[in-house]
């Protein structure tokens, strides 16, 4: 039998206070049944309800169910089971196109999409009624949530292309997993956060006092800021915005930042004030639990991207500005777990080896090689012996600049905006070639995806996840190439990002590791675990290596084999500081 389930609360957060949980099916005879528990008055007997129905092998259904199941957990300590998800249903019912020219919760929502596909009429209340704790002020609203959930769902199922099954399940397995992780949170040091924020509001003041030197202006103003840079002081303008405005963005003030001190003080203003606001926002997010450490519980997405990546917010975890200040705030204070960080190493560039069939690039895996420092050989013209730190980074530029189908005028940008390496457009030119002299066949892949989708408007990944895209649109010539960068991208990076995913699924099942192991979080190609401080830590240390390495999940997707080495650096300690697991056993012995 199918449930369908829906709560209403207070609020987002993961502790929001539960109102209701309402619960829809349709019995054998036809016959629709309609139940609401009022929480907590309800607790016991819902809690006797899901029993029973979890014995009887009963389905449940739900729309976002992860943000339902993951608030039933943390509130109550029922685990609901995420059978199955509309919301991931209608995701992989949709075009790249309807995706992305749709915001994804919109499109995507219960009821944008029982409107979309069922023909019916909006039931929204407003906020007062929802939040309510009369139940005659909720149930009917609540019952169609549940009712709407239901009918989505029968008529999703049937027209979910078997091609896409495959996906759907990873995709459910993953949520059931998250759903675990977001209870879990990640651990970080409050007291010590307090101190950074003092010391970084300290600082926002001191280039704040010397900005003034310059005019008493809101520095946050475009319009005031560009006055003062281009009409007052005189800089040249370099750039300009979509409205044809001269622009003060960050890109612009790193290329004029040795013309005048007030563009390194602005950029040093943006870091300060873009730090501040992940702390202020950490600080008021952080939950007390009962071991007496505080958490954060970020929401993870598996339906965010048309590549299948996650993405995270409420706060966002993965979008962590790259400062070791912030990044090791994360870390367990107690002596029960160690904070461990466990990161896929070159996951993409090592995908894109394999799907393109790149020989110079999997020979260099196959034989230990560094990437990087061969790429930085072969544009700078030297021996690899001779590649300075400073070339190595402008080759990771060139690597993940290049690696889909980059134009040189957009690398220079590129160059200096992500990794700060100034380029000339006619040293980026030269690189380019270099570089596809070295990986000719990444091009023919290029073409290979072109010719997909201009005659069938759809592309699959090598773990099965498919990309379909509004044909029509690919032979516009306006849109063509746009969509055509975005398209080569896809079959790598959902690649790599399944084969993570299923990486997490079996570190989290491992019957050794589940009892072991806390997963807090993933940050791309990372996952963020607190690993059990006793006998086995260090066995259990190189058993997660080993189960990421070569993940039994993924080898029921692939459809190519895996010839090359796929490592997993795995680092303890505080995130962002943490060591090598020889490192950390080598001081854990003095």
């Amino acid at each position: 039998m199918y449930l369908s389930l829906d709560i209403e609360t207070q609020g987002l957060e993961i502790d929001t206070e539960i109102h209701f949980i309402g619960v829809y099916s349709i019995n054998s005879k036809g016959k629709e049944l309609f139940e609401m528990f009022q929480m907590p008055k309800d607790l016991a007997k819902f809690r006797i309800f899901i029993q029973n129905r979890l014995a009887k092998k009963d389905k449940f259904i739900l729309q976002n169910g992860k943000f339902d199941a993951v608030r039933i957990l943390f509130s109550y300590g029922i685990d609901i089971p995420i059978h199955h998800d509309t919301m991931y249903l209608g995701y992989l019912l949709s075009t790249v196109t309807e995706l992305k020219e749709h915001k994804y919760d919109k499109w995507l929502s219960l009821k944008t999409m029982a409107q979309r596909y069922l023909g019916v009429e909006d039931w929204d209340v407003d906020k007062k009624t929802k939040t309510s704790t009369k139940a005659s002020d909720v149930e009917e609203y609540l019952r169609k949530d549940c009712k709407y959930t239901y009918d989505l769902f029968m008529f999703f199922k049937e027209r979910l292309p078997k091609k896409k099954f495959n996906t759907y399940k990873l995709m459910l397995k993953l949520a059931n997993c998250y759903k675990y992780i977001e209870v879990n949170g990640v651990p970080i040091d409050k007291e010590l956060l307090s101190i950074t924020k003092d010391a970084y509001t300290k600082e926002c003041l001191r280039v704040k006092e010397l900005l003034k030197k310059n005019g008493e202006i809101n520095y946050n103003s475009p319009k005031q800021l560009q006055e003062l840079l281009f009409e007052k002081l005189g800089l040249p303008i370099v750039s300009y915005t979509a409205s044809g405005q001269p622009s003060t963005g960050v890109e612009t003030l790193k290329e004029l930042q040795d013309t005048h001190p007030i563009c390194k003080q602005l950029l040093e203003l943006r870091m300060l004030e873009k730090a501040l606001s992940f702390l202020k926002d950490w600080d008021e997010k952080a939950i007390l639990h009962e071991d007496g450490y505080y958490y954060i519980h970020p929401t993870f997405n598996l339906h965010s991207t048309v590549t299948g990546r996650t993405s995270s917010n409420n706060p966002n975890f993965q979008q962590v500005p790259r400062n070791k200040d912030l990044k090791s705030l994360y870390r367990y204070p107690g002596k029960e777990y160690e904070f461990v960080c466990a990161d896929f190493s070159q996951a993409e560039l090592r995908f894109a080896s394999l799907i393109a069939n790149v020989k110079n690039m999997k020979e260099a895996y196959l034989n230990g090689e560094d990437l990087h420092t061969n790429i930085a050989a072969v544009v700078n013209e030297i021996d690899k012996k001779d590649v300075t730190k400073a070339m190595r980074t402008a080759a990771k530029a060139v690597n993940f600049g290049f690696l889909y189908g980059m134009s040189a005028e957009s690398f220079v940008s590129y160059a200096k905006l992500s990794y700060g390496v100034t380029m000339s457009l006619d040293d980026a030119i030269k690189f380019r070639k270099h570089y596809f002299d070295l990986y000719p066949e990444l091009e023919d892949y290029y073409d290979k995806v072109d010719e997909e989708l201009w005659y069938y408007g759809e592309q699959t990944s090598v773990m099965g996840r498919s990309y379909t895209i509004d044909i029509d649109d690919y032979h516009d010539r306006y849109k063509h190439e746009k969509i055509r960068r975005a398209a080569i991208n896809f079959p790598v990076q959902s690649a790599a990002s399944d084969y993570v995913l299923c990486a997490l699924y079996n570190v989290m099942t491992h019957p050794t590791l589940k009892e072991k192991v806390k997963v807090c979080g993933t940050v791309h190609d990372s996952i963020i675990m607190l690993v059990k401080k006793d006998e086995d830590f260090e066995s259990n240390l190189y058993l997660i290596q080993e189960t990421m390495q070569y993940p039994p999940l993924a080898k029921e997707y692939l459809t190519i084999d895996i010839d090359i080495p796929i490592v997993v650096d795995v680092e303890v300690g505080p995130f962002g500081k943490g060591v090598s697991i020889e490192e950390y056993l080598k001081s854990e012995e003095k």
